[in-house]
């Protein structure tokens, strides 16, 4: 049997100064995309290929500027920092928000795959790395309407600086995390519940909720428990 696959054509997003275009958005279950994870955030990148190492779906997604982009900006290369983190200085909210409802809404269709009968579920895993440990809880409704980001509690990230916490990690801003969870919760129609229960480092808090939801969706999808 083939492996099951979602993909969507082009999406613009469209800033104050900016105009976006996310294309090759693709979530294959138990197979890799052609495509690569391109964001121009280079931390997030690295979360959101947690769902190829640790949910077995091959995820794609490439964020390009629309407008204003010089040809060499796509012609460099495409391993270095610079072109890694070309949009760290944008609207980094819109990317990971849109990012986040992209890949939610391929998501739903292998969530919700074949359903002929109206049965809620929930998958539950915790997940550790080093001293952090997050717990995913993911309810699959029964009426496959909008999902909602139901718990969040993953900041403060860390215990540095005190009191506050890691506003970014690499070029990524922490504040946004929440926002791409909210944003896949809503265009899955999955409630998502993400609590930390321990964590001193915000690297590793961050990495911990995107493996946990990474394996509960797996757990969701396949129907099992482990």
């Amino acid at each position: 049997e083939p492996p099951q696959t979602s993909t969507t054509s082009s999406i613009t997003i469209t800033t104050m100064t900016d105009q976006f275009t996310l294309s090759n958005v693709a979530c294959i279950d138990t197979a890799k995309s052609p495509h690569p994870i391109s964001t121009g955030i280079g931390f997030f990148d690295h979360m959101i290929d947690q769902l190829n190492s640790h949910a077995q779906i091959g995820v794609a997604v490439t964020v390009t500027k629309s407008n204003g982009e010089s040809s060499s900006a796509n012609d460099g290369d495409k391993h270095s920092f610079e072109f890694v983190n070309r949009y760290a200085d944008k609207d980094q909210a819109l990317i990971m928000g849109q990012v986040g409802a992209a890949l939610g809404s391929q998501l739903k269709e292998l969530v919700y795959k074949g359903d002929k009968e109206s049965n809620s579920r929930t998958s539950r895993f915790c997940c550790p790395l080093d001293e952090a440990l997050v717990e995913c809880v993911l309810t699959k409704s029964s009426s496959n309407n909008e999902g909602k980001l139901t718990t969040f509690t993953l900041p403060p990230y860390g215990k540095y600086p005190a009191n506050k916490g890691r506003s970014k990690i690499g070029t990524m801003k922490t504040q946004f995390v929440e926002t791409f969870f909210t944003n896949v919760a809503q265009s899955s129609g999955m409630d998502i519940s993400l609590v930390k229960v321990r964590g001193d480092n915000g690297h590793h808090v961050v990495e911990s909720a995107f493996k946990a939801f990474s394996r509960a969706l797996r757990n969701l999808i396949d129907g099992t428990d482990t």
